[in-house]
């Protein structure tokens, strides 16, 4: 099932995190796993987490955008 699958795929980016904090991609593809389940602040959580990590980050910076400005509608926290 499409839920068993999901579950599947976060447990493995978690564990894909665990094993290198640096991992950029493996932090994406969980924010965009909750962002399509809708839980907005786990995403977030992580995508907080990866610029903690990586301060200098595209990938969180452009991820920080989305979430505030598409699915919180904060445009000022947006832009920062």
């Amino acid at each position: 099932s499409a839920k068993k699958q999901t579950a599947e795929a976060i447990h493995e980016y978690q564990e894909a995190i665990r094993l290198n904090r640096k991992n950029e991609e493996a932090y994406a593809s969980l924010a965009r796993e909750y962002l399509m389940k809708r839980e907005i602040e786990q995403a977030l959580l992580i995508v907080e987490e990866l610029k903690k990590e990586i301060p200098d980050s595209l990938t969180a910076s452009y991820y920080l955008g989305t979430i505030y400005s598409s699915f919180k509608k904060d445009y000022p926290k947006a832009i920062q």
